[in-house]
C-alpha cells in the first residue's frame, strides 16, 4: 500500500494543494511529475526495507553477543552475568 499516495489523494479531494520541499519537481498533475512521484516512492520503500534489514541483523548480532535488545526485565526476571562457561 502506497501510504503517501492514498493521503495525497485524500488532501486533493479536500481541496488541500501538496507541495514538496524536499523534491526539486513541481507537484502539477503532469505525467512527468506522476512519474517521478512514483519513482521517488518506490525509493523511499526501498529505502525503508534495507534499513529495516540492517536493523534487524544489527539487533541479532548484538542479541547473540549476550547484549539486551528493548526495555525494562518483564515482571519476575532479572539480569544475570554469566560468563563463557555458564557460571
Amino acid at each position: 500500500i502506497d501510504e503517501s499516495a492514498a493521503y495525497e489523494y485524500r488532501c486533493q479531494m479536500a481541496g488541500v494543494r501538496i507541495e514538496f520541499c524536499a523534491e526539486q519537481f513541481a507537484n502539477d498533475g503532469s505525467i512527468g511529475s506522476d512519474v517521478l512521484k512514483a519513482i521517488k516512492r518506490s525509493m523511499a520503500a526501498e529505502h525503508s526495507r534495507m534499513l529495516s534489514q540492517k536493523v534487524f541483523i544489527g539487533q541479532t548480532r548484538l542479541i547473540r553477543m549476550g547484549f539486551r535488545q528493548g526495555g525494562k526485565a518483564g515482571f519476575g526476571l532479572r539480569r544475570q552475568l554469566v560468563d563463557q562457561h555458564g557460571r
